[in-house]
């Protein structure tokens, strides 16, 4: 599948709203200039920064692929605390202006982590206790992972027919069902950030670390929002960040200390999180390298890499 790119005319088209528009992005002097430039693009959507009058304004988010996940990630940054992430300013789902939706956003300055030690590791359980602290329900919840993680990945499933991958994501089904137990009396969800890669965590003048880009938060068991740190062999995805276990501990204590957590199954369900995000990973890395002919090899290793460390668990796992 090829990335849709957004054309310059569509860009210039978002100038012109925005020079028309000045009230929704809260700015209240005469605009004498416009200018968005690329700042950077994931695997579905594209940032573009925005500047008026020569200065850092806004970002404006276009979703070129996966239209439906960009109004839950706005009317999820309006529940945010403040501090934590982007102020929404606002969204266009009509595709009358560009053909594609988009939102707009305040600028979150800083820069990527350079190191995670333990500095920077304890800052960022700070935000996140923050962020789960306060979107916190008491709601009685109990997670079925095989709906989860089938819905989760029913775009690519769908186009794959090789069947030893659909045997062995049902071997990890099957065992994702035996440890059902550790989610049948959960009790409390929050609003999880969701894609905790080091990309979109950035750390400001102050060493507090904020978070961008927000495409996948959702409600869920906070300790899911840990399943991208790995522990294990996984240091060939450059995109998680790998701890040692003393960091790995100092990370999760200092979390659990922020927010009183009492649960002893805590750690047990990052575990299996990290597994269903593992899973999610080698169905998206088997996908990718049916449709990718240029990049076919790399993203088959992947897919070998992360199905060989998902072996590894299970098959350790009494």
């Amino acid at each position: 599948m090829k990335r849709t790119k957004i054309q310059p005319k569509s860009i210039h088209k978002i100038e012109e709203y925005i020079q028309n528009n000045p009230q929704i992005i809260k700015f209240g002097q005469p605009i004498y200039s416009i200018a968005l430039d690329h700042m950077g693009s994931g695997e579905s959507n594209l940032s573009l920064l925005l500047k008026i009058n020569n200065n850092i304004e806004g970002v404006v988010r276009i979703a070129l692929l996966y239209d439906h996940l960009i109004q839950p990630e706005f009317e999820t940054l309006k529940k945010i605390p403040q501090g934590i992430a982007p102020e929404p300013f606002c969204l266009d789902t009509s595709k009358s202006i560009i053909p594609h939706p988009f939102l707009i956003e305040s600028y979150i300055s800083g820069q990527p982590v350079a190191n995670w030690d333990e500095k920077s590791l304890c800052a960022l359980a700070a935000t996140l206790a923050e962020l789960h602290n306060k979107t916190k329900t008491n709601q009685k919840v109990s997670i079925q992972f095989q709906k989860k993680l089938l819905e989760e990945n029913n775009s690519f499933l769908k186009t794959i027919t090789d069947l030893n991958v659909k045997k062995f994501v049902k071997l990890i089904i099957d065992f994702l069902n035996t440890k059902q137990n550790l989610f049948d009396t959960l009790v409390g969800t929050s609003i999880l950030h969701g894609d905790l890669n080091g990309g979109n965590m950035l750390v400001d003048n102050e060493g507090k670390i904020k978070l961008i880009d927000w495409e996948l938060s959702h409600e869920n068991d906070p300790a899911r929002e840990f399943s991208t740190f790995y522990y294990d062999d996984m240091e060939y995805f450059n995109w998680r960040i790998q701890l040692q276990t003393n960091l790995q501990d100092i990370f999760l204590n200092k979390y659990i200390d922020l927010t009183k957590v009492n649960d002893k199954n805590f750690k047990k369900r990052i575990k299996i999180w990290q597994i269903v995000d593992q899973t999610g990973a080698f169905i998206y890395c088997t996908w990718k390298g049916m449709m990718d002919q240029e990049h076919q090899e790399k993203f088959d290793t992947m897919a070998q890499h992360l199905k060989t460390s998902i072996e590894k668990y299970i098959n350790n796992t009494e």
